[in-house]
């Protein structure tokens, strides 16, 4: 899986910086943003570095696209947000 030492995303992923996690399987990594813009506002990113959105393989961006379905259950939906 590609990395890249200066990426902090890369780090979250390595362990090399804590993070609250949601979720995280083989693909991707899920978490609670350290700055949120919002309450419940989180992240999920590809194990494997990618330098830009247009250069996410069509597996990578298919997995992303899933987390969020699979995590809503888990930490949102129980209760029932308005909106």
């Amino acid at each position: 899986m590609k990395r890249d030492a200066n990426c902090v995303f890369c780090k979250f992923v390595a362990g090399q910086i804590p993070c609250f996690k949601l979720l995280e399987d083989d693909e991707t990594l899920a978490f609670m943003d350290i700055n949120p813009a919002h309450d419940g506002h989180c992240l999920v990113v590809a194990k494997a570095h990618y330098p830009t959105i247009f250069e996410i393989s069509d597996e990578a961006f298919a997995a992303l696209l899933v987390q969020p379905a699979r995590w809503r259950s888990r930490s949102i939906w129980p209760y029932r947000p308005k909106g």
